[in-house]
């Protein structure tokens, strides 16, 4: 938002672990701002203080970005009813789009894939546009080691990255590629 300073980073406890400085980054101002996103994870639906502190982010986007993108841990299992409590907070309190995607913890549900559209309005994966940007969102399909994502996913990923070879991308994932010894980005 204009006049940020810094990016707080918090842990899935709501403690803050860490805050990037936006640094030498000329401050947006309404005059030079394209857009602005809000970019959230690991809302965990089922905690204590979530469903507060979500209706409080959600409030806070409202006006204050162009949309929001949830980078998967909706809940803590993935399942149905865990997903309609979070549907039913977008439905209520957000007033903007929310693109969403599925982390490791809605992964712990093998069925993820056949109820995920249901809740989110969305794929596994896919890709959107603001102006001129494209936003490519990558969910996790299950929570095991080495399979979190679909070789048709990561393929797709591919295709996309390359069809916009010339265009600036965001690209928004939950769990953390790993490099191996051979300096190779492995999944899991």
């Amino acid at each position: 938002p204009v006049g940020a300073r810094r990016i707080g980073v918090y842990n899935s406890k709501g403690r803050q672990v860490g805050r990037i400085p936006l640094g030498g980054l000329t401050p947006p101002t309404t005059a030079n701002r394209l857009y602005s996103f809000g970019a959230i994870s690991d809302v965990h639906m089922q905690y204590e203080t979530a469903p507060a502190d979500f209706k409080a982010a959600l409030e806070y986007f409202n006006g204050n970005v162009d949309f929001v993108c949830v980078c998967g841990d909706m809940t803590t299992n993935g399942t149905a009813s865990e997903l309609s409590v979070y549907k039913q907070y977008v439905d209520q309190y957000a007033k903007l789009p929310v693109y969403a995607i599925p982390g490791n913890h809605e992964g712990y549900n093998s069925g993820i894939l056949g109820i995920l559209e249901t809740y989110t309005g969305k794929p596994l994966y896919y890709s959107f546009t603001h102006g001129n940007d494209v936003f490519i969102m990558v969910g996790n399909k299950s929570n095991t080691k080495g399979a979190l994502f679909t070789t048709a996913e990561l393929q797709w990923l591919y295709e996309t990255l390359e069809a916009n070879r010339n265009k600036r991308c965001f690209g928004f994932q939950h769990v953390f590629p790993k490099t191996n010894s051979l300096g190779l980005c492995a999944n899991g």
